[in-house]
């Protein structure tokens, strides 16, 4: 029960601050890991997790008018295609290899988040290689075990 409740915890912190500012798995996945699940296991569940997160928010986002089509419709296809090949790896690469390959992008995602963070608080008129440098960006991260275009845009 205790287990239960420490998962529901996390899942309600990771949502929220997900909502807020993306980066959900950041929080959950080292959280299933530290519960003991295997790195295959804890990144299955919590792209599972992140799939209910992300049609919760996506479709307030969606009543609320706060998304910008010109930019979803092709972040969703990189996403799609992106994240398949990402799951592909993951299922084919060892756990101990996944294990370091999620630490370090952890340490790598995590001081972005919070130096980072602020972007796109003002919204500013971007050209045409901006917006091509974000979706280069957006598809490399859907290809990271634990990260999507969803929680990496906002």
């Amino acid at each position: 029960m205790l287990e239960f409740t420490f998962i529901f915890a996390i899942g309600v912190i990771s949502s929220f601050v997900g909502a807020i500012a993306g980066g959900t798995s950041l929080i959950s996945l080292p959280s299933l890991i530290v519960l003991g699940l295997p790195p295959h296991l804890a990144v299955g569940t919590n792209r599972l997790g992140v799939l209910g997160f992300s049609i919760g928010s996506a479709s307030k986002f969606l009543r609320s008018g706060k998304i910008v089509w010109r930019y979803a419709i092709p972040l969703s296809v990189l996403a799609v295609f992106a994240g398949t090949i990402g799951a592909k790896a993951v299922v084919n690469i060892d756990s101990r290899s996944l294990l370091r390959w999620l630490g370090i992008l952890l340490v790598i995602l995590i001081p972005l988040a919070l130096f980072f963070g602020q972007k796109g608080i003002e919204r500013t008129p971007t050209n045409l290689r901006n917006r091509a440098t974000g979706y280069v960006v957006a598809s490399f991260s859907c290809l990271s075990p634990h990260s999507s275009a969803e929680e990496s845009v906002r």
